[in-house]
């Protein structure tokens, strides 16, 4: 295919992708002039921007568009790749191919990213398509797509990620604009991942409603960090012509983005940074609540061109029901000096959760009638009246009268129910979906270390374990426990465990409104386990919108162990004995050492069943097994327990 053919078809698809699909086909007919060639490319590129629309990726706009049209795409269908069974052709995208497929240890659905195996020998492109799988697998965020592996099999190269139920913010637009509160939902979200890839130097540089996905539970998630770039590396040389393309690759001269969506620095071809994603979210975000693009053109030179010269149309024009205070964010988000624009996204994100939340309080508040206005004004006046007379005939009394009347008020009755704060949660027991019902041990143990971490977060209240166990047998009315607890948020969760596979369902929950905030599945190794409480409580902290310091963002990530047979040795013994309340919120194996929280008083040793307020360590091998030790050993430790020791 000529360029001067692939810019034809490309042109015609544009045109024809901005339409309604039932209007494609009539469109086609006239502006394809006859010639049967040319539309049978443009209805290729449009199948597979449609196959596109129900995840991951939006079609090629590329320097090699014969990928979209590779019949052999469909080759691999039915193949087993490692331990993945190709189950079908999701779409097709400018770093190549991408199934969806299912992995054969864990059960799972997983959508796989394959390089063509023609452009494996191409060495940019093979370093391309792996720091693509460096810089995305480096992100742990719920709004990022999650990277399972990087593998190959001779000479194919693939990444597997979760697979997403759902559909793109895309697919979602072309159904019409969305409500502020809506969009303000998953502007949130997005600028929250872009939040979580700045701070570790990773620069998305393709934001776009293609490359957002909604789940089904309003959930969102940012895909393809295929044009991601670490900000450190050094920018590649702009000195060649330039070329406008609609390409996902990064190849120098090369305008890399959306034309849409890409900031004026990306129009110019200069290096992008995180400056550039906000330009692109607030792009989004005025194309969500308006249903028109920002900026736009007849062909990608005018787009790029409008980017440059123009302003966007106020807000207030193409969209008169939103808030003033969404014109002011965009407007600052879409300043063309990239210097005059948010210079974090942490800012960006700031506003738009004030803005969001100042909304949700309008909504919840009681609207008061007119009506309703005069009848308190006239039942106000009347309390007034009787007060007056009361207080009149109360000061023509005599002293001691007035003495006799008075009572003390009850402390009790006069003092309101406290506010209870929005920064606390109960955990409560999970439950053990296991089929084996030994396995109940460790649904309480998950439970005990997310409660553990989030204990360490001081601007967190956390209800304790021994408060909330016996809800364990109690139908969950998550309103009723959290008044009866104090608490604003409730966390649920169920775990299954088969042999070293584990999986952890966890999901927030707003007592208030009895509404899921968060909701998650982890399908982990054994081994892995320890990240998986640590993510639970991160993602708990930014959801309730806790501040962690340094030393707890390190306390709550920190791995007690590597020896998880030992580690699940001793939860077995602690399960069937007090050893908790014996010695201590923890027993941490490392290597050949078993430290001990003892009780300053030597609770344990006594024979009592608390240990004291300030626990220190105590290392029984350091200390022969004799002394405090012996005692500790023999007196407390369960044979689970003295099991795991001899593990080590």
């Amino acid at each position: 295919m000529t360029s001067e053919r692939w810019q034809q078809v490309n042109d015609l698809f544009q045109l024809a992708a901005e339409r309604a699909p039932e209007e494609r086909t009539t469109f086609l007919q006239t502006a394809c002039q006859g010639d049967e060639g040319l539309r049978r490319e443009v209805e290729s590129l449009i199948a597979s921007y449609e196959r596109a629309e129900n995840f991951i990726e939006s079609p090629a706009f590329e320097v090699v568009p014969e990928l979209l049209t590779d019949d052999r795409a469909d080759a691999i269908v039915g193949e087993s790749i490692a331990h993945y069974r190709i189950e079908s052709l999701i779409g097709v995208g400018g770093m190549g191919q991408v199934y969806l497929a299912r992995d054969e240890r864990l059960g799972r659905k997983v959508a796989l990213k394959f390089l063509p195996e023609r452009l494996t020998a191409n060495n940019v492109q093979l370093s391309r398509f792996k720091s693509e799988a460096r810089a995305a697998s480096a992100l742990n965020h719920p709004n990022i797509l999650t990277v399972y592996e990087i593998g190959t099999e001779g000479n194919r190269h693939f990444i597997a990620t979760e697979f997403i139920e759902g559909v793109t913010l895309r697919a979602t637009l072309a159904r019409g604009r969305m409500s502020v509160h809506a969009a303000l939902e998953v502007a949130v979200q997005v600028a929250s991942a872009l939040a979580a890839a700045h701070e570790t130097g990773v620069v998305h540089r393709d934001i776009k409603p293609e490359n957002i996905m909604i789940r089904p539970d309003g959930y969102a998630k940012v895909l393809d960090f295929g044009l991601a770039k670490l900000t450190e590396q050094k920018s590649v040389s702009n000195n060649q012509d330039l070329i406008i393309t609609h390409t996902q690759h990064t190849y120098a001269g090369l305008l890399v983005g959306t034309p849409r969506y890409m900031s004026p620095e990306q129009a110019r071809g200069q290096q992008a940074d995180a400056r550039s994603d906000i330009w692109s979210l607030g792009a989004v975000i005025y194309e969500m609540v308006s249903g028109v693009p920002a900026f736009s053109g007849a062909t990608p030179s005018d787009c790029i061109a409008s980017i440059l010269k123009t302003e966007a149309s106020p807000l207030s024009r193409v969209a008169p029901a939103a808030p003033p205070e969404l014109q002011s964010v965009l407007h600052k988000a879409l300043r063309k000096n990239r210097d005059e624009r948010y210079q974090t996204i942490a800012d960006m994100l700031a506003d738009l959760r004030s803005l969001k939340e100042k909304l949700e309080r309008a909504a919840s508040a009681p609207k008061i009638q007119p009506a309703t206005l005069w009848t308190a004004a006239v039942l106000a006046i009347v309390l007034i009246g009787i007060a007056t007379l009361f207080f009149a005939r109360y000061r023509s009394l005599p002293v001691a009268a007035r003495a006799t009347s008075s009572s003390v008020p009850d402390g009790t009755a006069l003092s309101a129910l406290a506010n209870i704060p929005e920064k606390s949660i109960a955990v409560l027991p999970f439950e053990n979906r296991s089929h084996d019902p030994d396995n109940a041990y460790f649904a309480d143990a998950i439970q005990d270390e997310i409660l553990t971490r989030l204990s360490k977060i001081a601007d967190l209240k956390v209800i304790s374990r021994t408060s909330t166990q016996h809800y364990k047998t109690v139908p969950a009315n998550v309103p009723d426990i959290a008044r009866q607890l104090g608490v604003a948020h409730i966390l649920e969760g169920s775990v299954q465990k088969s042999g070293d596979a584990v999986r952890v369902n966890v999901q927030l929950i707003k007592a208030a409104s009895d509404s899921h905030l968060w909701a998650d599945t982890f399908d982990r190794k054994l081994t892995d386990i320890f990240s998986v409480e640590s993510e639970v409580a991160k993602v708990i902290a930014d959801q309730l919108r806790a501040k962690l310091t340094g030393r707890e963002e390190q306390v709550i990530a920190a791995k007690p162990t590597d020896n998880t047979e030992a580690y699940d040795a001793y939860l077995r013994g602690a399960a069937g004995s007090e050893v908790r309340s014996c010695l201590g919120p923890a027993v941490i194996c490392r290597g050949r050492r078993v430290s001990h929280r003892v009780s300053s008083t030597d609770g344990c040793a006594a024979g009592r069943g608390t240990a004291g307020s300030r626990d220190r360590p105590y290392s029984a091998a350091q200390s022969g097994r004799s002394g405090i030790g012996q005692r500790v050993l023999s007196l407390c430790l369960p044979e689970g327990l003295r099991q795991s020791c001899a593990l080590l």
